[in-house]
């Protein structure tokens, strides 16, 4: 494989969607609340958040391999470390890297806004590092799928809010919370897929702490409160009508949750797209969501 595809597919980037709608969506919050945006700050957060997930990404690869999660047997994550393609040291100059150019961006940020955006670039560094790096490697104790909710929901899109208003306020946290069901979804449905292989090498997420029919609902639930949110937030008023938009997205949503019923036998090989499948459904939910906001701002 080409050297430059290989390290695009190191960077997993089929998942930055998980970061680029919580920017969307908090950027657009701020555009409905204040009619303008700064383009300028906006691009810096996304850039900035793009290079903190990619270097989350490699990171956790270089990791997992270090704690003999990922192997030849079982490489996971992009497998280019256990297959000798990329070394371990690569892989971690890589994402540090990455972690200091998104520092060197934030900085103009904590320049612009004060230390509050200090503090929040300090916890997604922190989440990013230490999802499995010791000796807190959070993952390893059931912990990723709340963390992420946290991280990439209101974090993540209140941050995008405040760098245009210098605020925050109770609706830009209960608008996240859709958007954070579903890019908890995705982890969820990364675990559903290596529940086995966790179980063996000592990983405890909460996929492979409940039985396999309770992930299952667990992976249900999520979907489903997602929906559920968009619903009471538009009869709330806190979101326009606009919102139902999303629900064309339900069909997806069942299609995903009817892999995992109808996957009792041969689960691996069965579930194995469903981390793709899940990170499509957040993002066109998620955009459709963003699009909604701009139709009612705009209409309005």
């Amino acid at each position: 494989m080409d050297r430059i595809k290989v390290w695009i597919t190191a960077f997993r980037p089929f998942s930055f969607t998980a970061t680029i709608i919580p920017v969307l969506l908090g950027t657009v919050l701020a555009v409905v609340d204040l009619g303008r945006v700064n383009y300028y700050s906006f691009l810096v957060v996304l850039i900035g958040v793009l290079l903190l997930h990619s270097g989350t990404n490699l990171i956790n690869d270089y990791y997992d391999y270090r704690n003999g999660v990922d192997s030849k047997e079982y490489p996971g994550g992009s497998g280019f470390v256990p297959g000798d393609i990329i070394l371990a040291y690569q892989l971690r100059v890589a994402a540090l890297i990455c972690f200091s150019l998104s520092f060197l961006l934030a900085l103009y940020l904590i320049y612009q806004q004060g230390l509050v955006i200090a503090l929040i670039f300090g916890i997604g560094i922190a989440g990013g590092y230490f999802y499995t790096a010791g000796p807190i490697n959070y993952k390893y104790y059931a912990l990723g799928v709340p963390g992420v909710f946290i991280l990439l929901g209101p974090i993540l899109v209140g941050i995008s809010y405040y760098v245009q208003t210098a605020s925050y306020n109770n609706r830009v946290f209960l608008v996240s919370l859709p958007v954070a069901l579903l890019v908890s979804a995705i982890l969820h449905s990364n675990d559903l897929r290596d529940m086995e292989h966790d179980s063996e090498v000592g990983i405890n997420t909460l996929a492979n702490i409940l039985d396999r029919k309770l992930a299952g609902q667990l992976y249900f639930w999520l979907l489903g409160l997602a929906y559920f949110l968009i619903c009471y937030l538009i009869l709330r008023g806190v979101l326009p009508l606009w919102a139902l938009i999303t629900l064309i997205t339900v069909p997806q949503a069942a299609e995903n949750v009817a892999i995992i019923i109808f996957s009792q036998e041969n689960r691996r090989s069965k579930v194995e797209e469903l981390e793709r499948k899940t990170a499509n459904l957040h993002f066109k939910f998620g955009l459709l969501l963003v699009l909604s906001l701009l139709s009612s701002n705009l209409l309005s």
